[in-house]
């Protein structure tokens, strides 16, 4: 017999020959984990509730690519969500404005505030033009929840274009602060002032 020159190559191993030279001890170690694991997958798919909650560090939040309806006045607004209008004036449900509509899914967060925000957006100036009053705050009851966030924002005056901004923040942030990044952020496509 002699022996393969050095020019010549070594023979290659395929994955079928490697998995042969396998012992059988170890074959049947992976083969046990791999059955593990799919029948722990299919629990947690029959029963969603006996997997684990997610840790802070693993929650998440995140907004759908936003709508926005333009123009439409604030009475138009409240007969949409279902408010009474008998607390505006004619001037109030008359004003023109629009509504940025959004979907939230959020993971993890069980109970916990999470702060909303919203603002309008000057493109041209980059100033914000307008923004909410009053704190908003959405709290899952489960740690796989969803809603739908319809703001309606009245049109600044000037002739734009104006964005509505989005954003969704970490248990106990206060939006709107130096320094304090939201978990996500939407903006809408852009729209004219009034008159324009």
């Amino acid at each position: 017999m002699s022996k393969r020159s050095r020019s010549e190559p070594a023979a290659r191993r395929t994955v079928r020959q490697w998995l042969g030279e396998l012992s059988t001890g170890v074959k049947a170690a992976g083969g046990l984990a791999v059955a593990v694991a799919a029948i722990a997958g299919l629990v947690f798919v029959f029963f969603p509730d006996w997997a684990p909650d997610p840790t802070p560090e693993e929650g998440s939040a995140e907004f759908s690519e936003p709508t926005l309806e333009h123009p439409v006045t604030y009475g138009q607004y409240l007969d949409r969500v279902e408010i009474p209008r008998d607390t505006s004036t004619p001037e109030e449900l008359r004003r023109p404005g629009a509504i940025a509509g959004v979907q939230l899914a959020v993971k993890g967060y069980k109970d916990e505030g999470l702060p909303l925000r919203w603002y309008v957006l000057d493109e041209g100036t980059h100033e914000i033009r307008d923004q909410q009053s009053k704190r908003h705050v959405f709290t899952p009851d489960r740690n796989d929840a969803g809603f739908a966030w319809p703001v309606w924002v009245p049109v600044p005056d000037g002739p734009g274009p104006f964005r509505v901004v989005l954003q969704i923040y970490p248990p106990g942030a206060k939006p709107g602060e130096p320094g304090i990044v939201p978990l996500d952020e939407a903006r809408t496509e852009a729209f004219t002032g009034e008159g324009t």
